[in-house]
């Protein structure tokens, strides 16, 4: 993957629409899933995992575990471009791997693919470093929201909801293929889209099949990725 340089990546589809019955602007890269609920469309990927790691290092460069005590400590805004660095997915790498031997972390063909070989406990601490983020970004934009937002990993039941809702109003997309190299993704996607992995839940269970057809009861692992729900809070 080459060097890019990008502007809070996750984030730049800003939510300009809100959410009419509730009037609640919509969490950026999420569907209206239920109640004061929304989910992403996609599992986070590649290059979304990139700019979190790359963020990470930022933060602990400077002497902070969070981006919250980070902007807290200082009135400088941090609204400038970055560079991010392909080099910090090669910890996801694992030896002999179809991944790693397909490049699959590095070349950026497949950024908007899948990210796989992540922990649930990184999963999680990227779920609140999302919530930080996006919370910032919108104090940046100085917009009204008096309401607080949280990003986390979701239950095994919405999941199967969100399923179920989407495929009845034609807003579901299921992507397969033999391996993730092969799947097909897109940039910006309008449906909830489910590819051929499992994916963390906040309980031990994963949810969904797999490209490898197998339950996975070690981690991480190649086929297990995630996706965050985002709670509207009063």
């Amino acid at each position: 993957m080459k060097k890019l340089y990008i502007l809070f990546l996750i984030f730049n589809v800003t939510s300009t629409y809100l959410f009419s019955q509730e009037n609640l602007k919509i969490p950026p890269g999420t569907i209206f899933l239920k109640d004061n609920l929304f989910i992403d469309k996609v599992p986070v990927n590649n290059l979304m995992f990139l700019e979190y790691l790359t963020a990470k290092h930022f933060i602990r460069k400077k002497g902070f575990e969070s981006f919250a005590d980070l902007h807290n400590s200082t009135d400088k805004k941090f609204d400038r471009v970055r560079l991010l660095y392909p080099s910090f997915l090669k910890n996801l790498n694992k030896k002999g791997s179809l991944l790693t031997r397909k490049n699959y972390f590095e070349n950026y063909k497949y950024k908007y693919s899948p990210v796989l070989n992540v922990t649930k406990k990184q999963a999680i601490d990227y779920c609140n470093w999302r919530t930080e983020m996006v919370l910032y970004l919108w104090s940046n934009e100085n917009e009204n929201v008096n309401y607080k937002i949280n990003y986390r990993l979701p239950q095994e039941s919405e999941m199967i909801l969100a399923k179920e809702y989407f495929s009845k109003g034609n807003k579901f997309k299921l992507i397969d293929g033999e391996n993730p190299t092969k799947f097909k993704t897109m940039n910006i996607e309008k449906n909830f889209v489910l590819y051929n992995i499992s994916e963390f839940t906040m309980s031990e269970i994963v949810f969904g099949e797999n490209w490898k057809n197998i339950t996975p009861n070690e981690f991480p692992n190649d086929i297990t990725g995630f996706r965050c729900v985002c709670e509207i809070q009063p």
